[in-house]
């Protein structure tokens, strides 16, 4: 089972050369925003021949300088660090970030082409869509801020609190007795404040799959006269992601304005406590040490401020990573590759299949029948008789509950399902065409050498669309041949099976939606594969008489013939 941790930790194994050096940059960033004030702090001491706590601490932490020349070399030196510094801490981590972020994607789509089709289909595919645009910014955003960056941001604090302790620790001891209160005050805000989040976020899904729907459905939009009620639908929805919007940032807002509050409070809290000091104790503070610290102070501000709100993109990214995970342990097809059956005869049995959808009656109830290999079979039977069905059993996309078919005497489910494949295909309008142009759409193989057969293939089914064979190869189709008539889909879906050469073809109405000379043209070319292929068709046309070997009429359950008649 793939958890949050497997998932990160497996990440950081894979490249730990890469977060080392990550840790090593931003580590190295933190140390010169400190080390520049504190050179300050020595050339305030040099160039004016004054007092400087800074000037003090340099001395603590270097060697003891009086030369501003080599002061200003070391200076400069630190300054063009700091520039190499922040760009390579940048760079990697957003790197990384990227890195994490592309290898999730490649394993997600990975798992969703081996999910199961029961599994699959318990979501729409909108809701495997929207992982892979806010949950795996959510998530990128959880490696990048939530884990390199607030590591490296603690890092820095520390480092800092030590400095300040340094310059003055009455001020860092006023700053860490107040901090608890302040932090309290944020984290319950930041926890009201990812309430919001999630319901603005949802609300946002909610529309993006609304649109999604509605523009897939665009004809049946407008031949229905629909476009004021969807209209008025959509902005229904865009109200309600707005007033989520409005709540979100107005309590962003205030969270963000206590940040400041804070600092400019404590501030105050200084200003009072130095003047307290002066008029009861007659203790003197030298203006210069006062601002310095106050100056440190506020560089840290931005840091701070990160830390105290990775809340929210701890929670964020947690909500996305457990949807990410849902569909990672999710039922996966087996793809093993070792089992390299090969099927000669193509002789189909099948005995006492009983099989029913998830939460529905059963389709079949102790079917068999026998396919004999190199025929052409005829399935036959009322809307709701399982023809389809059986279909994709054979193809391995469903598991019955009960019964066994077996192939060559060899049964298909102790195949892997990429074994089974490799011997069958199927024809049907639920397989949509894959590709940019006719020849990638029907070629398993898209190299060159290859073009040839497809022409082929193409040719006997007496397709054309150019009037040339080569310029219909390269004939540009759009999601899924929309800009093809169905007649056009039906034969290159047909064409795609064909150039498979496989041993078992199933076709599920192979002659609807084409003329007649074209389905007499494709019943000669599946008459030729007798004896050669084993064809099952699904088909209400009507064919030559001796077309079909033999038929089998598919009879609907007991329990769902009762319900029609109900």
């Amino acid at each position: 089972m793939v958890t949050k941790r497997k998932l990160l930790s497996g990440f950081f194994r894979k490249y730990p050369s890469l977060l080392f050096l990550t840790f090593l940059f931003g580590l190295l960033n933190s140390i010169t925003n400190i080390l520049l004030p504190v050179f300050i702090g020595k050339y305030y001491q040099l160039a004016l021949h004054t007092h400087s706590p800074r000037g003090k601490l340099f001395d603590r932490l270097f060697v003891h300088l009086n030369d501003v020349n080599i002061l200003f070399s070391f200076f400069a030196a630190l300054i063009m660090a700091k520039a190499v510094f922040t760009f390579f801490e940048k760079y990697l981590t957003g790197y990384s970030s990227e890195l994490f972020s592309k290898d999730l994607r490649g394993d997600l789509i990975r798992k969703q082409l081996a999910f199961t089709i029961p599994a699959f289909e318990k979501k729409p595919p909108g809701k495997y869509l929207l992982r892979y645009s806010g949950d795996l910014s959510a998530i990128q955003r959880y490696v990048m801020n939530g884990i390199i960056r607030f590591s490296i941001d603690i890092l820095f604090l520390l480092f800092s609190f030590t400095v300040l302790a340094l310059l003055n620790l009455q001020f860092t001891l006023m700053i860490f007795i107040s901090l608890p209160v302040f932090f309290l005050v944020i984290f319950y805000l930041n926890k009201y404040l990812q309430r919001i989040t999630i319901k603005r976020r949802n609300t946002r899904s909610e529309l993006l799959a609304f649109v999604s729907s509605r523009l897939h459905a665009l004809l049946t939009v407008k031949i229905f006269n629909r476009e004021t009620i969807e209209q008025e639908k959509f902005e229904k929805n865009s109200g309600k992601l707005f007033y989520y919007g409005k709540k979100y940032f107005k309590l962003y807002g205030f969270i963000s304005s206590l940040f400041p509050l804070f600092i400019y409070l404590l501030l105050f809290a200084m200003l009072v406590y130095v003047h307290y000091l002066r008029v009861n104790y007659r203790q003197d503070f030298h203006a210069h040490e006062l601002l310095i610290f106050i100056m440190m102070m506020i560089s840290v501000l931005p840091v701070f401020r990160r830390t105290m709100q990775v809340n929210l993109v701890w929670q964020a990214g947690n909500v996305s990573i457990n949807k990410i995970l849902r569909i990672f342990n999710n039922e996966m097809e087996d793809r093993d590759t070792s089992d390299e059956a090969k099927f000669e005869t193509g002789d189909i049995e099948i005995k006492n299949l009983n099989f029913a959808y998830p939460g529905g009656e059963n389709i079949f109830e102790n079917f068999s029948c026998t396919i004999s290999g190199g025929t052409i079979t005829r399935l036959s039977g009322i809307p709701g008789s399982g023809k389809t069905t059986l279909m994709k059993i054979l193809t391995g996309l469903y598991r019955p509950q009960q019964g066994e078919i077996t192939v060559d005497g060899k049964n298909i489910f102790s195949l892997s399902r990429h074994t089974l494949r490799k011997n069958i295909t199927m024809v049907s309008d639920e397989l949509p065409l894959l590709g940019k142009t006719i020849f990638e759409c029907i070629s398993y193989s898209r190299k060159e050498e290859k073009r040839e057969k497809a022409k082929e293939v193409l040719e006997k089914l007496k397709f054309k669309l150019t009037g040339n064979s080569e310029s219909d190869l390269d004939y540009k189709i759009f999601d899924g041949g929309k800009n093809l008539s169905a007649s056009q889909r039906k034969l290159l879906r047909i064409a795609r099976a064909l150039l498979t050469r496989k041993k078992f073809i199933l076709m599920d109405e192979p002659f609807h939606d084409l003329y007649e000379p074209t389905r007499n043209n494709l019943a000669a070319v599946l008459e030729k594969l007798k004896g050669k292929r084993t064809v099952v068709v699904i088909s209400s046309e009507n064919i030559s008489p001796g077309f079909y070997d033999n038929a089998i009429e598919l009879v609907p359950s007991k329990k769902l013939r009762a319900q029609g008649m109900n």
